[in-house]
């Protein structure tokens, strides 16, 4: 009886010892737990069967450890760079670099001496991960030095700081115009669909679509996706990145703008003509600083009398549909045509000059320079021929014709020379 009674108070003892050996090994004087073998297993992840990620408290993410200061870097949904600084430690020191994710476990390694990441500390090392995670999963970071220590990270992968975005101006059953703006991170894939169906798309390098002005940023692109669609379908655009970031936006597809086409309107015009594919809408006319309006007809034509104005004065035109869609676009007033066809023999006993133009406009004017004297003629109705009366030359003298229009903006000039 007295030897069983001392076999049992030894099995106990002994076994105490066990447990009081084995959770001195499980965790550190900081809450961090020390493993060698760093296999994944049960439904909460376990790191060497005894690193329960659960049990590791947020207020780990960064900060002093056992000496070591570890800090994450840059942490996507594909890959984490960090930081585990200490007095004189390096590369050859790490025994072990390691993440967790969902679960599962990615093979780390250090990143090279030489990397510009070292001109930032003075002792350290640098580890990176790859991974495919999703924003919002919680990544666990681990570094092994030679003596055992494990030091240890987590942080959430937060949301992207890129931009993308869907220009309200270009957004209608015929086409959408987006934007990603980012300087860091490239675009990877491109997916846009309409009512749930997928549709091209394509980077566009233009400065304007359908005669409006994109803007344009230092850095980012622009894409266009182009279609046959109805008002009020849907149309989302999904971007995935090269750092795993995925953006989304999405809207309602409204009517297509309304086109405009304005026939040659030359200076000194009074009567301007366009085209619209708008039936019976409003047009509103702006010529410098006169403003006019009409409206367009049943075939989507639009006239209206107009101030003569110069060679280069702005017209913008708006078009406004029945349902409200309006489009603007700007032309500038032509340079009239027209030259001086011919000018009759001048002898130094003439006393007229006969000429003939080409697209002569009420308002024009041809001015003669003989020597020192000047002759001006205004056209004041459209002849075959104009003639001006002028004083006998002398022989030799040299004729310049200068032709201009009623604004004085120079058509064409001709030289002649008196016989």
């Amino acid at each position: 009886m007295k030897k069983k009674l001392c076999f049992l108070l030894v099995f106990v003892f002994l076994f105490s010892m066990y447990s009081l050996c084995v959770s001195a090994e499980e965790y550190t004087s900081n809450n961090l737990l020390k493993t060698t073998d760093s296999s994944i297993s049960g439904d909460t992840p376990q790191v060497g069967g005894d690193i329960n990620l659960d049990d590791i408290p947020d207020d780990i993410e960064e900060g002093e450890q056992n000496g070591y200061y570890l800090g994450i870097m840059e942490l996507t949904p594909n890959s984490v760079i960090y930081c585990v600084e200490k007095e004189e430690i390096n590369a050859s020191m790490v025994k072990d670099a390691y993440i967790v994710v969902n679960k599962t476990k990615f093979t780390g390694s250090i990143i090279d001496e030489n990397s510009d990441l070292y001109n930032n500390i003075d002792n350290g090392v640098f580890a990176e991960a790859k991974f495919d995670a999703k924003v919002g999963d919680k990544v666990y970071v681990f570094l092994v030095t030679e003596d055992g220590t494990t030091v240890i990270g987590v942080e959430t992968i937060k949301k992207g700081n890129d931009e993308l975005a869907i220009d309200g101006n270009e957004c209608d059953i015929e086409h959408t115009l987006f934007y990603y703006l980012s300087d860091t991170d490239p675009v990877k894939n491109v997916n846009v669909t309409v009512d749930g169906k997928e549709v091209s798309c394509k980077e566009y390098s233009g400065s304007k679509v359908n005669d409006y002005e994109i803007e344009s940023f230092a850095c980012g692109s622009a894409y266009i996706a182009e279609y046959s669609a109805e008002k009020g379908q849907e149309i989302c655009v999904t971007v995935t990145t090269e750092k795993g970031f995925i953006y989304t936006c999405s809207a309602k597809l409204k009517n297509a703008k309304p086109t405009i086409s304005l026939n040659s309107f030359y200076a000194g015009d009074t009567v301007l003509k366009g085209k619209t594919n708008a039936f019976n809408a409003k047009v509103s006319i702006t010529i410098g600083k006169k403003k006019y309006s009409t409206k367009s007809d049943n075939k989507g034509i639009f006239k209206k009398s107009v101030k003569a104005a110069k060679t280069g004065t702005k017209i913008s035109i708006t078009v406004t549909a029945s349902d409200g869609v309006a489009s603007t676009k700007t032309f500038a007033i032509k340079k009239p045509k027209g030259t001086i066809k011919s000018i009759s023999k001048i002898t130094y006993s003439s006393r007229n000059i006969t000429f003939k133009l080409t697209k002569a406009r009420k308002g024009d004017k041809v001015v003669f320079k003989l020597c020192r004297i000047k002759y001006t003629f205004k056209v004041k109705k459209i002849k075959k021929s104009y003639s001006i009366k002028i004083y006998a030359p002398k022989k030799g003298t040299k004729v310049t014709a200068v032709y201009t229009d009623k604004f004085g903006t120079k058509k064409c000039t001709k030289k002649k020379k008196v016989k």
